[in-house]
């Protein structure tokens, strides 16, 4: 299970300030770009756009956090 973590957080250092799409488990999506994570996946974000209401509502965030339990998956822009 260490070697999973070690990876995420690898991973996620190679592709910070890059934009990147994060889907919620409430169904919330958000684009924007990587600016900070943790070890818990916690995810810091500046310039997002956050959809919600199956896409029709958008409203721009200049710096947004979301933390990590509520992520259901991350794709890079």
């Amino acid at each position: 299970m260490k070697s999973f973590f070690l990876f995420q957080d690898h991973f996620l250092r190679k592709i910070t300030d890059t934009f990147m799409l994060v889907e919620c488990k409430e169904g919330l999506t958000c684009n924007g770009k990587l600016t900070k994570f943790d070890s818990q996946l916690n995810i810091f974000m500046e310039n997002s756009i956050l959809t919600f209401g199956n896409g029709i509502f958008f409203k721009e965030i200049k710096y947004l956090f979301i933390k990590g339990n509520t992520i259901k998956y991350i794709r890079i822009i």
